[in-house]
């Protein structure tokens, strides 16, 4: 078994030591700790709508929760030094929804540094996604910095490159 080289994630030219996950304490939430925990940053998550908290730099925002949301409308007003968020949500059933969201990232984008990543349903039947192979994706993601003010993409199954 190969084991993979520590990735750190970097906030500008500095490792992160702590991240922030506004989700709902399931399951994918203490895998994406996990991923978070493989590359040496700290996690924490919030389940409960607060905002945005000062100091938050490295967060993952899971739209489909009540903290997720409440944290992203919060981003857009604050002004707060330049925070990195990975924004995840399940495709949305409704074009209205989905520019809902696109705009409140984009929105969110004209300080900050965001990723918007749509996904399939999270479960365990196919075409499901893992909630361990959501949370390589989200964290590899969050590795990947550098990109634009705003990037908005899918998770595609087949480009899970996830070794068993």
């Amino acid at each position: 078994m190969t084991v993979p080289k520590e990735q750190q994630i970097l906030i500008g030219h500095r490792p992160a030591n702590e991240a922030v996950i506004f989700g709902d304490g399931s399951l994918l939430d203490d895998n994406l700790v996990e991923q978070l925990g493989n590359r040496g940053t700290k996690a924490s998550v919030i389940t409960v709508p607060v905002g945005w908290p000062n100091g938050v730099e490295l967060a993952i925002v899971r739209l489909d929760t009540e903290a997720g949301e409440d944290a992203l409308r919060d981003l857009a007003t604050q002004e707060l030094p330049a925070t990195r968020a990975i924004c995840t949500r399940q495709n949305p059933q409704s074009l209205n929804v989905a520019r809902a969201i696109r705009d409140a990232c984009v929105e969110c984008s004209d300080r900050n540094l965001v990723t918007l990543l749509w996904h399939p349903a999270v479960g365990m039947a196919s075409p499901d996604i893992r909630p361990d192979d959501l949370a390589f994706v989200v964290v590899r993601e969050l590795v990947n910095f550098g990109r634009p003010h705003f990037l908005e993409q899918s998770v595609v199954l087949d480009e899970i490159d996830r070794a068993d």
